[in-house]
């Protein structure tokens, strides 16, 4: 394996692992109804979305109740968002792989 290939695996590499440690899209709902005196309920929904740590997401995925507000709290994964991070990491290393171990490297051996 020549120097070129191995710095550009070993650089998106390590991107790869810090993209999918540490930052992982997810939605947190929270649902709260009330009943007013008249006996009409409303619903009320929140929603965010962040990126936090896998070890954080495990910690907090799926439905509890919050001790606060008593709303029904959900935290799911944003699966779609989390594998075009990863798929935009992989193609920026085949990008970059092809651009300066491939073509520049050609061009430089052309000149001699």
């Amino acid at each position: 394996m020549n120097k070129c290939r191995l710095k550009i695996l070993v650089f998106f590499g390590a991107l790869l692992i810090i993209v999918v440690l540490f930052f992982v899209p997810y939605r947190r709902t929270w649902v709260s109804t009330q009943s007013g005196p008249s006996g009409i309920g409303t619903q009320t929904t929140m929603e965010e979305t962040r990126s936090t740590a896998l070890y954080s997401l495990l910690k907090m995925r799926g439905e509890r109740l919050s001790e606060r507000t008593g709303a029904k709290v959900t935290t799911t994964l944003r699966g779609n968002v989390y594998a075009l991070r990863i798929g935009a990491v992989i193609l920026l290393g085949i990008f970059d792989y092809l651009l300066f171990c491939c073509w520049l490297r050609r061009e430089k051996h052309q000149a001699d």
